[in-house]
């Protein structure tokens, strides 16, 4: 059987497809990653039935293989993830779930909507009957949440009574929460939180490096910062851009991000950053600036007793302002550990080597 999860990198959603792959389906994951983790899917990174894409489900659907089966969980599901993000909520749970009725009735395949005991807002029946109508408010804290997961179901009932849809209603109500270690975490913001943007520049149609983003907090504030990485996920550079108490970092520093920072380290081996304005010599400076003036080769030759000199700094981290150097460590560690996953997925998708 083909399958479609949207939602599918979060903690219900990756145990589902777990699931699904386990008893021989065939299975594609849409996911945006605004609240789900790819590492949810590390273990299926090599199974050639699944497939990755990373979407959002209430803009337009990109090319996908013919389903049999539609299962829609992609929602902020958490107090945590739907107060930060309101709107995304209300149209992955009506746009969303519109263009997701649709494709399920275009393929002739049944159509799962996932619901929540939260459209009974505050119940005044426990348990609540299958006909309970609830008790709710269309303005409260929790109504993007429990009143765009009401309209989902209307919604697919809609496509039900108008269209035939073979459609399913299931809610997945206090059973299916995370445990208490994966609510703590998003309660906390824990100690990372990757930005979601990765940057790749491609030689010849091969990666020849990236640069990622992320964030990491320290003992007082949350720091913003830029990793630059080699094609084999090393660290080459650590900008810091930004950070609650100054937000205008990145305007202080007047050299050009990484510049300079060839140093080809793994991310898990790095000892802790050396934290400073401005890490680069003057002699260096100024071998930097003649690299696009002549060959590559050329000017590793003239220059390699600097380079090697180079080679044996610490990896900076770029910033004007005082910060933990040890929570910046750890959370580059973790950001680049975050990206080289999702680039495992993406890449196999694309063919290429991961």
């Amino acid at each position: 059987m083909r399958v479609l999860v949207t939602g599918g990198a979060g903690y219900i959603g990756s145990h589902l497809v777990d699931s699904l792959c386990d008893a021989g389906h065939e299975v594609s994951v849409l996911d945006n990653l605004s609240t789900g983790r790819l590492e949810n899917l590390d273990g299926l990174v090599h199974e050639p039935r699944f497939r990755f894409v990373q979407h959002d489900v209430s803009r337009e659907l990109p090319a996908l293989p013919p389903v049999d089966r539609v299962y829609h969980l992609a929602s902020p599901a958490s107090p945590v993830g739907y107060t930060r993000l309101p709107i995304e909520t209300m149209l992955a749970n009506s746009e969303g779930t519109r263009r997701l009725a649709e494709l399920a009735l275009g393929h002739r395949a049944r159509f799962l909507f996932t619901s929540t005991s939260e459209v009974y807002g505050d119940p005044l029946q426990h348990p609540q009957r299958e006909d309970y109508r609830g008790n709710v408010s269309s303005i409260g804290p929790r109504a993007t949440y429990d009143e765009s997961k009401r309209y989902g179901e209307a919604m697919t009932m809609a496509f039900v009574r108008s269209f035939g849809l073979d459609g399913r209603l299931v809610s997945a109500g206090a059973a299916a929460a995370a445990p208490a270690g994966e609510a703590a975490r998003a309660k906390d913001a824990a100690a990372l939180l990757p930005l979601g943007r990765m940057f790749a520049a491609s030689r010849a149609g091969v990666p020849a490096g990236f640069v990622v983003e992320g964030e990491t907090r320290g003992y007082k504030n949350v720091i913003r910062f830029f990793v630059a990485l080699s094609p084999a996920f090393e660290v080459a550079g650590v900008r810091v851009v930004a950070h609650e108490e100054d937000p205008g970092l990145g305007a202080e520093v007047a050299t050009p991000a990484f510049s300079g920072q060839y140093l080809g380290r793994r991310a898990d081996d790095l000892a802790a950053l050396s934290v400073t304005r401005d890490p680069m010599p003057e002699d260096w400076r100024a071998a930097l600036a003649t690299l696009g003036r002549t060959p590559v080769a050329s000017w590793r030759a003239g220059h390699a007793a600097l380079i090697e000199r180079e080679r044996g700094k610490p990896v900076y981290a770029v910033t004007g302002a005082t910060i933990s150097s040890r929570a910046l460590t750890d959370g580059v560690r973790e950001t680049v550990d975050h990206f080289r996953r999702r680039w495992e997925l993406v890449a196999l998708q694309l063919g290429g080597p991961s």
